[in-house]
């Protein structure tokens, strides 16, 4: 059970273990909109994201960070766990925390690490992208570790879902790494046929593929 004792000490930043890197995860921050937009623009990853539309406008990316910025505010008003918790699973937007950046807490923007409630149960789906210029280096599964860590800590949450397409073997690499480290007890793995929601052409994609899925405990 979450704790029902006023908390408001966590940390809005946490410095990444990556090897001779000044990785970050923070909050998003106002400003965040034209990394975000270039890093979105780059086919090798808005092709890999179901419910990210092609082409990604200025539009799209202003009314994003605008979304996370208040939502923030709204989500840690709460002063226990167990508030913060009720009233993160009572709605749709992802956990405040799991922006990448590279220089410092406030550095650039470099992608997403993202734990989505699945509103009616206590469940979170684990999402995440990352500019390609510092893919390859460990970065996600260490981002994506510190925010399940930070989001038990901070927000109480238990259980995590995350899938990867099957054309798409480095993201199951990264789940795999992520859930064997910090998973409690069983990983319960499966399959299950993803349909791509969000129209846009992506060559070689059909509307439908195979994706591989985990859930576990933290």
């Amino acid at each position: 059970m979450a704790s029902t004792t006023s908390d408001s000490s966590y940390p809005l930043s946490i410095k990444l273990d990556v090897p001779n890197g000044e990785y970050y995860l923070t909050t998003f921050l106002p400003g965040d909109e034209q990394a975000m937009l270039d890093t979105l623009s780059i086919d090798s990853v808005n092709h890999n994201l179901l419910f990210v539309p092609k082409p990604y406008t200025a539009e799209d990316a202003s009314f994003w960070v605008n979304l996370q910025l208040s939502t923030k505010i709204e989500l840690l008003a709460p002063v226990t766990v167990q508030s913060r918790n009720e009233k993160y699973f009572a709605q749709e937007q992802s956990i405040p925390m799991g922006v990448i950046r590279h220089g410092g807490p406030e550095g650039k923007f470099l992608g997403r690490v993202s734990l989505t409630p699945r509103v009616g149960t206590a469940l979170v789906e684990l999402g995440y992208y990352l500019h390609p210029d510092h893919q390859g280096k460990g970065i996600m599964s260490i981002a994506a570790a510190a925010l399940l860590g930070w989001a038990r800590d901070v927000f109480g949450v238990r259980r995590v879902y995350s899938s990867a397409d099957c054309m798409n073997p480095a993201s199951g690499r990264t789940i795999e790494k992520v859930s064997a480290e910090t998973a409690v007890g069983e990983i319960v793995t499966g399959t299950k046929i993803l349909k791509w929601e969000v129209v846009k052409v992506v060559p070689g994609r059909k509307e439908e593929s195979l994706s591989r899925t985990w859930e576990w405990s933290i």
